[in-house]
């Protein structure tokens, strides 16, 4: 389905599930990205199967891993075996072991030379010998000097201008001069090679940490099992942890906005019952209704493999305001029977009875309201269908429980004031 605008245009394909999990939508976007690549002069986006490419920048990893230890050796060990695992499955692409994410670059890189001792003795050079000739080459000191000023020891190298100005291959082929005035390249008494680094070590609780980042090159669920199972066969020393990070959507200062907005709400809904019913009882029983409201949350993204995201935050604050009404609902029409009533267990009953058909019917006005944010959003990645689902699952489920549940709280907590009174 092409869409064209005099600023902007679109191209939408849609595969049928024959071929959903087949090459063909990894070949038709490989296809369009080299496309895309030669137009001069506009923004260019290809997303769909994996993460999206943009022109001019490169796509993002689609999964993270995380490595703990104590070791920095052994947790870089770990995580390039990992990384090994990961290349032979032919979905698998761009794999890095050396991620620095957030932290800084991530496509830094050093030179090691490896001196062969035996060819120096051979040609009867020592290692300082080759290493002052590599200082006069790479216009650089290596070695870390040390300066007082204002009373404070400073640390400090020297480097001339271009001290970067040299490439591996420039190196390797530096002349030596042997004893004997032989003359000879670099390559002859060392290895030189270039290996990626990290931008920065860190530690998390005394343990370092290393980020394993892929691209996957199919539906998000398969490399969400790709990535269980190797989280599950991979064998680890002790006191060494492979994870899935826990950063997927929120840092840690949403978190603490989103926890003072839940404590917020629930402060308030307990407020405004208290005041309405005239009791510091009733109040709770609305209030236990949010978590099982949750339930029914985390049962239908289990049960459909969706990512908890950020979307699906919202609908769990947007469903305790919903949850809570249903046991508004309840417990005040309970309250109400017990007026004409001296029996206020039969009271508890004949109002459940009596509300289960109003309760239902305002679930299933929103849920089918929901309902075609979920079955017809052209996304599943998009803000709405997250919010949807959050809402369905979790208001369906706890229209059941309180029906059940509540009831059982209310006469629990009666019999507890009166035992007390």
């Amino acid at each position: 389905t092409a869409q064209v605008y005099p600023e902007w245009a679109s191209l939408r394909i849609t595969f049928p599930p024959e071929v959903e999990l087949g090459p063909e939508p990894l070949i038709l976007k490989e296809e369009l990205i080299a496309m895309a690549t030669r137009f001069a002069g506009a923004n260019v986006n290809v997303w769909g199967f994996g993460p999206g490419f943009a022109r001019g920048g490169g796509p993002a990893p689609s999964f993270y891993l995380q490595v703990l230890g104590y070791n920095y050796n052994e947790v870089k060990r770990i995580a390039e075996e990992v990384g090994r695992t990961l290349q032979r499955n032919v979905r698998v692409r761009d794999v890095e072991t050396s991620s620095a994410l957030w932290y800084g670059r991530g496509d830094l890189s050093e030179i090691l030379l490896v001196l062969n001792r035996q060819q120096l003795s051979r040609y009867g050079l020592t290692p300082a010998e080759v290493l002052r000739k590599l200082e006069s080459f790479i216009r650089a000191s290596p070695r870390w000097q040390r300066l007082k000023i204002q009373r404070e020891e400073v640390d400090y190298r020297v480097k001339i201008r271009g001290y970067r100005d040299f490439t591996v291959h420039d190196l390797q082929a530096l002349v030596l001069r042997s004893a004997g005035q032989e003359v000879i390249r670099m390559s002859d008494v060392a290895t030189i090679s270039e290996r990626k680094v990290l931008a920065r070590i860190v530690r998390e609780h005394q343990q370092y940490q290393r980020w394993i980042t892929f691209e996957f090159r199919g539906p998000w669920h398969m490399g969400n099992r790709l990535v269980d199972n190797l989280i599950r066969n991979t064998h680890l020393p002790p006191g060494y942890v492979l994870q899935r990070p826990e950063f997927l959507f929120l840092q840690k200062e949403e978190q603490r906005q989103v926890q003072g907005i839940l404590l917020l709400a629930l402060l308030l809904v307990f407020m405004v019952t208290a005041a309405l019913y005239e009791s510091l009882l009733h109040p709770f029983v609305i209030l236990l209704t949010v978590p099982l409201g949750l339930v029914g949350v985390f049962w239908i993204f289990y049960l459909t493999g969706t990512p908890f995201d950020r979307s699906a935050y919202i609908g769990v604050i947007l469903l305790g305001g919903i949850v809570v009404n249903n046991a508004i609902v309840l417990v005040d029409h309970i309250n109400r029977l017990r007026r004409t009533t001296t029996n206020w267990r039969q009271a508890v009953i004949a109002g459940c009875a009596e509300r289960v058909r109003p309760i239902l019917m305002t679930t299933a006005t929103t849920v089918f309201g929901m309902l075609p944010l979920v079955l017809f959003v052209e996304s599943k990645q998009g803000i709405w269908y997250s919010l949807a689902l959050a809402t369905i699952g979790g208001l369906s489920v706890s229209s059941v429980l309180v029906l059940t549940v509540c009831p059982s709280l209310y006469a629990l907590f009666e019999g507890i004031r009166r035992r007390w009174a």
